[in-house]
């Protein structure tokens, strides 16, 4: 019978440190907008793709109006996986770059422009309530 060792103080952290990460997941829904007040880039991707499991195709381009973008990746992703197709590394470096940039774009534009989807309180945040105090 093999005898177990017990773990160290070190994975006991880590494992403290993902059931930590998982609880404000699964019941905040959004660290970025937890500690920052701010809704992330991201915001809206969950909810556009389930408006596109609906077949509501204009709710989810309100949602999210890159979801198109992340299907495509996904599937790019799964083809390089499995060695259907191959990339270079130079154009993998581009295609980051210009998603990444992309949706910086359409984040800021949401932001700017007062969208219901991506919102700006960043009095609601913890670093809003525990800064001040600091100063």
């Amino acid at each position: 019978m093999k005898r177990f060792s017990t773990p160290s103080k070190q994975t006991l952290e880590r494992y403290l440190c993902i059931l930590l990460i998982a609880v404000v997941l699964l019941f905040y829904k959004c660290p970025f907008r937890l500690f920052l007040g701010i809704s992330c880039p991201g915001c809206g991707m969950s909810r556009a793709f389930l408006a596109l499991l609906r077949l509501d195709f204009q709710s989810a381009f309100y949602y999210h109006p890159l979801f198109p973008l992340v299907i495509l990746l996904a599937v790019w992703g799964l083809l390089e996986y499995f060695h259907i197709l191959h990339v270079k590394k130079t154009m993998r470096r581009i295609l980051l770059i210009l998603t990444c940039a992309l949706f910086l774009l359409v984040y800021l534009i949401r932001l700017c422009s007062g969208s219901d989807v991506v919102q700006f309180c960043p009095e609601d945040s913890l670093l809003f309530f525990y800064l001040p105090h600091r100063l």
